[in-house]
């Protein structure tokens, strides 16, 4: 089936640049970072301990 697209619009919202100057971050965003490393972490070792050819 062919879909065609004649118009995309699509809204960025960029971060802002937090100065060195002692301004912290969200602790929601560091807590965010670090589910997703630990769920990539868990991604690639279950791809890599997988029996190929198995329903694990």
């Amino acid at each position: 089936m062919t879909t065609r697209v004649e118009q995309v619009i699509s809204e960025v919202i960029p971060e802002q640049d937090v100065p060195e100057s002692g301004e912290r971050r969200d602790e929601r965003w560091s807590v965010e970072e670090r589910i997703m490393a630990a769920t990539a972490r868990h991604e690639r070792l279950r791809l890599r301990v997988a029996a190929e050819g198995f329903d694990d």
